[in-house]
């Protein structure tokens, strides 16, 4: 028997999940994905995506999610560098 996964799971990763403030989310949302590999020390075939919730319900703060999707024409082992920590 063979197990294949699904295509929606292939070639995505969760980078990172973090809270931050509903201007700091402004601010990344509008990002390049230039910009956010390199605010986030994503690897350069991390084709990264932003998505956030509501993490208080004052609306003071945001659990922001960033996932790396693998960009077209690269795989994940064409990597050499671990990410660096933000």
């Amino acid at each position: 028997m063979c197990f294949r996964r699904p295509a929606s799971l292939t070639g995505a990763l969760l980078a990172l999940t973090l809270s931050m403030s509903l201007v700091d989310f402004f601010e990344v949302q509008q990002m390049s994905a230039d910009g956010l590999r390199a605010r986030f020390g994503l690897q350069p075939s991390c084709d990264p995506a932003v998505t956030a919730s509501m993490a208080d319900p004052s609306g003071s703060s945001l659990m922001v999610a960033i996932e790396c999707r693998v960009k077209p024409g690269t795989s994940a082992s064409d990597d050499s560098t671990a990410p660096e920590s933000p």
